[in-house]
């Protein structure tokens, strides 16, 4: 939801850059317009950066592996309500808890996903 706010931030900059203005002097307003554009593209860079890191995320509770990295995401997702404050205080709670905690740490139970083999 994110990036879809910043790419309408970033387009309406943009429409403010590319208005003509017939009242002098028209610089002014290219300048005004170039801050909704420029605010737009950083929300629309984390957004992204926010997708990257849930991706990694996933993987990384897959492995049972860097529960730093699952703890820095969820902090991350908590402004993203209600869904994501929900899920990231579960989160915190999940993770903090020993027996979830012994798992990320004993490395010789990670189980890799079922391959699928095909007879030649």
């Amino acid at each position: 939801m994110i990036p879809v706010i910043g790419a309408g931030y970033g387009a309406l900059g943009i429409a403010i850059v590319l208005a003509k203005v017939p009242t002098p002097p028209p610089t002014a307003s290219h300048a005004i317009g170039w801050i909704p554009a420029v605010m737009g593209l950083f929300i629309v860079l984390f957004g992204v950066a926010a997708v990257v890191a849930n991706l990694l995320t996933a993987r990384a509770l897959r492995d049972r592996a860097r529960p730093t990295l699952c703890l820095l995401t969820a902090a991350v997702n908590c402004p993203q309500f209600p869904l994501g404050t929900l899920l990231a205080a579960f989160t915190f709670v999940v993770l903090n808890r020993p027996a979830v905690r012994a798992a990320f740490e004993d490395k010789h139970e990670v189980v890799s996903p079922p391959v699928a083999v095909f007879p030649l």
